[in-house]
């Protein structure tokens, strides 16, 4: 089990059940709470500028409801969607929500959400040539001879291979620290490369046959010496 902290946003107009989730989460080691938000549209500016792992949301609020708020997100984080009114259950897991929690929210109740969405984020476990990633609740293998590079999307990781592309709810650090240094390197903070699938490259631009991708200036020193090794 990774000793990774959940990074959480609290969205819900009624201060009282803010605090109520403020207190919990407090309560939960491998919880953090980022943001706690009165509204959807100061919630959405957090989102776009955070890694969010889990969202808390209510869904009957003033200016964009939480229903709309989940539309508006490209790369959804885990949602527990709490609120009042069962009625949003259903559509709320038609928007593949993580769990409905009906208010008033006890300890318990959300304990279990928040431990059931921690047992689906484990750790990459390598072998010595693949591993398995989630990608909306489905186990897909990744050969690691196949990977091309791995980008990172804030919250989520895309792996490009030659086969597939595959987004998974991870940081790109979980796979520098796995990923074997002599076979992949970082050439930027969003990405991960594959030293065996580089064509050509300059000092700027790494070209990867389908794609050129950058050399982050903060890289570019450790990435040159590495390349110059290999030539």
């Amino acid at each position: 089990m990774t000793d990774t902290k959940l990074n959480c946003l609290i969205v819900d107009d009624e201060e009282v059940a803010r605090e109520v989730m403020a207190s919990y989460i407090s309560k939960v080691p491998y919880l953090e709470l980022k943001a706690s938000c009165e509204n959807a549209i100061d919630a959405h500016e957090v989102i776009t500028q955070e890694e969010i792992d889990l969202v808390f949301l209510d869904i009957e609020m003033p200016g964009l409801s939480g229903i709309d708020f989940l539309k508006t997100v490209a790369h959804k984080p885990h949602v527990i969607i709490c609120s009042a009114n069962k009625d949003y259950a259903v559509e709320g897991f038609d928007l593949d929500v993580d769990d409905f929690i009906l208010k008033p929210v006890t300890f318990e109740r959300f304990l279990k959400a928040v431990g059931k969405i921690r047992a689906e984020e484990k750790p990459i476990e390598l072998n010595e040539n693949y591993f398995y990633v989630n990608e909306n609740k489905r186990m897909v293998r990744i050969d690691m001879s196949n990977i091309i590079y791995i980008e990172s999307l804030r919250d989520y990781v895309r792996i490009v291979t030659t086969q597939k592309k595959v987004i998974t709810h991870q940081h790109l650090s979980d796979f520098e620290s796995k990923l074997p240094s002599d076979r992949f390197m970082r050439i930027h903070r969003s990405i991960i490369v594959a030293i065996d699938k580089i064509q050509s490259f300059t000092s700027s631009l790494i070209d990867v046959g389908e794609k050129e991708l950058p050399v982050g200036r903060n890289y570019k020193e450790d990435v040159q010496n590495k390349l110059n090794r290999l030539i």
